[in-house]
């Protein structure tokens, strides 16, 4: 994510290639970018409903980007839990058997956020564990 800002303030985006045809230059902030030694992790609280084609865009951007080493997911509906979950598990897939180019660790999660409730945190965790049974 390449910093942009202005006043010693830093930016960090995305390109996120948006598919059926949508603006296709679109660049996307994450919600938060989180430093940790020399690590950098984006964060993206995902509370709006999505369709599939966008969310696909924003994992595969995410999967491609070599301005970041990992992003949260975090989210609090259990149906955009799976759907997301499904995506990242795809994209991460192919990215790790080199169908982007140069193999690469990927430090990617679905999450559930925890401001939810607990009933929220654990409907979310469940989807997710639908989706990889074996994961759990």
């Amino acid at each position: 994510m390449p910093p942009e800002g202005a006043g010693g303030t830093e930016r960090r985006r995305v390109d996120v290639w948006m598919h059926h045809g949508e603006r296709q230059d679109r660049r996307r902030w994450p919600d938060l970018a989180v430093r940790h030694k020399d690590r950098l992790t984006a964060v993206e609280i995902e509370f709006s409903p999505k369709g599939t084609g966008r969310l696909e865009g924003i994992v595969d951007a995410y999967v491609q980007c070599t301005h970041s080493d990992g992003v949260r997911f975090l989210v609090s509906d259990p149906v955009l839990a799976a759907r997301l979950t499904k995506l990242v598990d795809c994209e991460v897939h192919d990215a790790r058997a080199g169908m982007f180019g140069a193999r690469r660790r990927l430090d990617i999660a679905v999450t559930p956020w925890s401001g939810g409730t607990g009933a929220q945190r654990r409907a979310v965790s469940v989807a997710i564990a639908r989706v990889r049974p074996g994961a759990a």
